[in-house]
């Protein structure tokens, strides 16, 4: 019986030690700091799915904007039909035919074939 009794008391001052010990604090520490990180990497993980469906309408309506106008749409038409406003459709207009411009110019620059002059 002596010996059960000195066995718990040798228990229960293990168990004291670690409750106290830095031991305990640096995991409670370090395991916060998880939670606190994993709850940051799904905070940012919601963040950057909605910026991308965001990104992806944006880009759906003005693909929906430029096949308007190719087919000869009014502004009003299309402020209609997308909610945009004029203003945005011409400024998106004026950036696609800059677009083609710069295509246009870059493959005469690198991918025509060279004018040849005649003999």
């Amino acid at each position: 019986m002596k010996d059960l009794l000195e066995a718990n008391k040798m228990i229960k001052a293990a168990v004291d030690e670690l409750t106290t010990s830095e031991a305990l604090k640096s995991y409670e520490v370090a395991r916060k700091w998880e939670l606190d990180y994993n709850d940051g990497v799904s905070a940012a993980r919601k963040g950057g799915i909605q910026q991308g469906i965001q990104q992806g309408r944006r880009e759906e309506r003005q693909l929906v904007i430029n096949n308007m106008l190719k087919e000869g749409y009014t502004l009003d038409e299309i402020q209609e039909v997308t909610g945009t406003t004029k203003t945005q459709i011409k400024e998106l207009q004026e950036k696609t035919e800059q677009t083609l411009e710069m295509a246009a110019l870059t493959y005469y620059l690198y991918a025509a074939p060279p004018i040849s002059k005649p003999p």
